[in-house]
């Protein structure tokens, strides 16, 4: 069955994940977990001016930055099944 692009299932488990998140929490369980591994990705989109003579590169990039968060996790069966969700931020 094709939803479309809205899924009830996926707007509650956003709703309740955030619902006691605090973002300046560092997503570790404890003290002793070790160091979160981020993965950083820069694309160039487009290529605005280039100025030689004072070496300046102006782009427009997109940053992708990936990380497990142990805060973000559910069990699929409460969510239609819900197995992966990509949060953005614009």
């Amino acid at each position: 069955e094709y939803l479309g692009d809205y899924d009830e299932n996926e707007e509650r488990l956003v709703i309740d994940l955030f619902q006691d998140y605090n973002s300046l929490i560092r997503p570790v369980q404890n003290i002793s977990s070790p160091p979160v591994t981020v993965d950083f990705g820069v694309a160039m989109i487009l290529l605005i001016n280039v100025d030689e003579k004072n070496q300046i590169l102006q782009t427009n990039v997109w940053l992708t930055m990936k990380w497990n968060d142990f805060q973000l996790r559910w069990h699929p069966e409460d969510y239609g099944r819900t197995i992966y969700h990509c949060l953005t931020n614009c």
